[in-house]
């Protein structure tokens, strides 16, 4: 494998690692909206 193809993989993975974060704080929200208006 060359140096750029390690970078452009780990440049994916990262940006993945990333999204999967954000879905998973945005799922958190979602439940506590849900929580908050089920009062």
């Amino acid at each position: 494998m060359t140096k750029t193809n390690i970078n452009a993989t780990s440049g994916i993975y990262n940006r993945c690692k990333a999204f999967e974060t954000n879905q998973f704080i945005l799922i958190i929200y979602a439940l506590l909206f849900v929580s908050f208006s089920a009062r």
